[in-house]
């Protein structure tokens, strides 16, 4: 038997992408007794039972999206159903990206000297002062 608050998270999820809405998967998850910190690292989405209550719904929703692209190539498209379509790809390529577990946006790091310097002797303070380079 699977997680009872893994499944009230995808059929949450289900009914959010159902309605075409973004979907939050963190304020879901805390909705249906995940602790906070749980919420937060989306725990839920990482169970096989959200996986397979999910994976209709995924497959659903790529499917739209790429009828959405197939109506992009149309040339009579005036600006607003242009504009609609390149927002409902948005939203469903977010969502089809969330439910598979994926990242939904991309953040590079970057870090100077001094705080490499910083990390690295804490690092070091933390191994008790050994270093762990080979």
């Amino acid at each position: 038997m699977g997680s009872i608050n893994a499944a009230a998270v995808a059929d949450k999820v289900i009914n959010i992408a159902s309605k075409g809405k973004l979907i939050n998967l963190q304020k879901i998850t805390e909705s249906c007794g995940y602790a906070r910190a749980s919420a937060r690292a989306q725990n839920a989405k990482r169970t096989k039972t959200f996986q397979n209550r999910i994976k209709p719904i995924v497959i659903q929703l790529e499917k739209e999206r790429q009828r959405a692209i197939e109506a992009l190539k149309t040339k009579n498209l005036n600006e607003v159903v242009y504009e609609k379509l390149v927002d409902a790809i948005d939203k469903m390529t977010k969502n089809i990206e969330l439910l598979k577990g994926n990242p939904t946006e991309r953040r590079e790091e970057k870090y100077d000297d001094n705080q490499i310097n910083i990390i690295a002797e804490r690092r070091f303070r933390s191994n008790g002062g050994i270093s762990s380079a080979k």
